[in-house]
């Protein structure tokens, strides 16, 4: 990815620094009536630039895929397998990597009547510094991601 690094975001949003990227909140309801979410909170995006990390970390996803994406005719499964291959030069850039890809099965502790998530998946960041940079990229496909998805969780693990 020659020039990631260069082409950043001029960025502007009524709650943070300008230097901050771009983080819109999406909530809605989903199939079993608990907020759904396919971004951050500002008041999550600012507690989590606050946050003191100053080595690897990882972060948990949890993806609950939309049946179709609108107007195509792909699933939301195969949406993110795209977002995953257009991502995947941001990754390296950033030093993340992918450190467990599964799907869930079955369910021991949780609703008995339904899978809540269709896709876990683990990334491991080197830095937050890197994180904020592959966010904040003037080209990162994070709209691909958004149309896959019907809910999801981003968990920050150390």
């Amino acid at each position: 990815m020659r020039g990631l690094r260069q082409r950043r975001r001029l960025l502007s949003i009524p709650f943070a620094p300008t230097h901050q990227p771009k983080i819109v909140a999406i909530f809605g309801a989903n199939y079993h009536g608990m907020d759904t979410y396919l971004d951050l909170s500002k008041e999550q995006y600012l507690e989590f630039m606050q946050y003191d990390i100053s080595e690897k970390f990882q972060m948990l996803n949890l993806l609950k895929f939309v049946d179709k994406v609108p107007g195509t005719k792909y699933t939301g499964l195969q949406q993110y397998k795209h977002y995953m291959k257009v991502v995947m030069p941001y990754f390296i850039e950033a030093g993340a990597k992918v450190i467990y890809d599964g799907n869930p099965y079955f369910t021991l502790i949780g609703p008995a009547e339904y899978m809540e998530w269709d896709k876990v998946l683990i990334i491991e960041y080197a830095t937050k510094g890197q994180f904020i940079n592959m966010i904040s990229s003037l080209d990162y496909p994070g709209d691909l991601r958004k149309k896959a998805l019907a809910d999801s969780r981003l968990i920050l693990c150390k």
